[in-house]
This record gives structure tokens, C-alpha cells and sequence, in this order.
């Protein structure tokens, strides 16, 4: 019954975590802070983190759905070293999550390398919004740019958009949807880059 309660709890993200704690204890300073010592409950704390259990335990999901979800993995199999009992379900669930989160990740980047997938929105506010104005604003999937790739088997030329192309949101389908996102933010990332360093090479051999 106990297990059975856990795990109803990690399914709408209402887990004990040191990350939501961590949120819930900086809203309470902040109020603390604001209300000079009055009270913990009432303050800009309530106001900007009015919410500290479901964000945290997504930002914490997230983060096992990654490469840093190794790091439990190792945690948990070193517990016998240190002591401790050896918890066979959590050390599997850890190690299979950060596996596959990974992989997920991996996905993410080459997608948005072929302009299938997209990340975070951009600083440009006018690139944004004309990104948003063609259906392809943040966190969006190309189903149709996919399928063009799927059907061609060609995965290394980037696949532009075309009229009447069909596009979803993937920022819903939490916890995968962070590390997709992190893989295409490390694309964008790769690309600025490369665009800066050849802006930085063209105005060195410019006159």
C-alpha cells in the first residue's frame, strides 16, 4: 500500500523532493523577508512562487529523464557500500530513466538540427512571433517535416517547411518533453555559435 501510494504521488508530480522543498523554503523566506519576520505564509514569496510542489517535482522528473539521472543510478548502487540497504526497483527504474532520457535527448538535438523540431523561444520577440504566426513557435514538432524524412530516409539535409504543414506541441508530455527540449536548445545553442563565429570571420576580412 505504502509503494502504491508513492507511486500515485510521482504520477501527479505531489512527491517528496528535495527540489520542490528547496522552492517552498526560498517562497518562505521571501515572505519572511518581506513581512520583516511576520509570517512565511503571506509576502512577494506568495506571489512569485505561489506554486512550489508540481514545478519542482517536474524540474526533479526532468532531470532523471537525462543524463543526470546517471548520477542517481550510481547513488543507488553504491548504497550498499556505504551501509546501507541495496534498493534493486530504484536502481533499475534510475538507471532505465536516465538511459532512455538521454536517447530522448539525442533525438531532440538531431530533430532540431533538420528544423523538425523547435526549443525554447528565441531572444528576438519579432522572430518569435512570426515563428508563432507560421504554426512553428516553441516547443513545436513538425509532423510533416518528419514524415518527409521518414519517407526520403534522408536524416542529414535540414527539412524546411512547407505550406500546410502540420505541427503539435510537445511541451505537454512531461517529464520526456525536457530533455527533447534540452537536446534541440543544444542545436540552437551549436548553431548561434557557428553564426557568431562566422560574423566574427567575415568582419575580420572585411576592409
Amino acid at each position: 500500500i505504502d509503494e502504491a501510494m508513492v507511486d500515485a504521488a510521482r504520477a501527479v508530480f505531489q512527491d517528496e523532493n528535495f527540489a520542490s522543498k528547496a522552492l517552498l523554503n526560498i517562497g518562505k523566506g521571501l515572505n519572511l523577508a518581506t513581512t520583516f519576520g511576520k509570517s512565511d505564509r503571506y509576502g512577494l514569496g506568495a506571489v512569485v512562487l505561489p506554486f512550489s510542489q508540481v514545478p519542482g517535482s517536474i524540474v526533479l522528473r526532468g532531470a532523471e529523464w537525462s543524463p543526470i539521472g546517471f548520477i542517481r543510478s550510481i547513488y543507488e548502487a553504491a548504497r550498499p557500500m556505504a551501509g546501507g540497504e541495496f534498493r534493486q526497483k530504484d536502481a533499475v527504474d534510475s538507471f532505465t530513466r536516465a538511459l532512455l532520457g538521454t536517447g530522448i535527448l539525442t533525438a531532440g538535438f538531431f530533430l532540431a538540427r533538420l528544423g523538425i523540431l523547435s526549443g525554447l523561444p528565441d531572444d528576438d520577440d519579432d522572430l518569435n512571433a512570426m515563428r508563432e504566426a507560421s504554426g512553428f513557435g516553441k516547443f513545436s514538432l513538425n509532423l510533416s517535416a518528419l514524415k518527409r524524412a521518414m519517407l526520403t530516409a534522408n536524416w542529414w539535409t535540414k527539412q524546411p517547411a512547407q505550406a500546410g504543414d502540420v505541427t503539435v506541441n510537445y511541451d505537454w508530455l512531461q517529464p520526456m518533453a525536457m530533455p527533447v527540449a534540452m537536446g534541440a536548445e543544444i542545436a540552437h545553442q551549436r548553431d548561434l555559435q557557428r553564426l557568431d563565429a562566422a560574423s566574427g570571420k567575415a568582419s575580420t576580412l572585411s576592409p
